[in-house]
């Protein structure tokens, strides 16, 4: 878990898109992979946890 403003969860979002860009045209053009390449599945997901109690809830003063 990870404890992050708005803005840093869509620097990020940006930076896991970046890292992954690159090696995204293997799945579309099979001419490009290493010959010892095999299908990986990368899930992310990037989101804010709800509050569990109302106190955390509530608005924050400040």
């Amino acid at each position: 878990m990870l404890y992050l403003t708005p803005a840093e969860i869509h620097e990020l979002g940006e930076k896991v898109w970046r890292l992954l860009a690159p090696d995204q045209a293997r799945e579309w053009l099979p001419s490009t992979r290493p010959a010892q390449a095999a299908p990986v599945v990368v899930i992310s997901r990037i989101f804010p946890i709800l509050p569990a109690t109302p106190e955390e809830r509530a608005p924050k003063e400040g």
